[in-house]
């Protein structure tokens, strides 16, 4: 399981939280994008801590190009 991350967008809620509780759940490094960065970061606290690190919490608004080439630079 060493080295799977995943990157998800609305992260904050719905089917983007749910894919990214199941992508901890099995070992994967989420990184997780949406716009509210302390609601992002309640979402990285509950999932479990991945063996390579924390989950990256990147606050991103996706209809701004910059803030997108920035996360993914992270």
């Amino acid at each position: 399981m060493r080295g799977r991350r995943a990157l998800v967008t609305g992260a904050s809620s719905g089917i983007g939280e749910a894919v990214s509780r199941l992508l901890a759940a099995e070992g994967y490094r989420v990184a997780l994008l949406a716009r509210n960065r302390a609601r992002l970061e309640a979402v990285a606290a509950e999932r479990p801590r991945p063996a390579e690190g924390d989950h990256l919490v990147l606050p991103c608004d996706l209809t701004r190009v910059e803030e997108i080439e920035g996360a993914v630079r992270s």
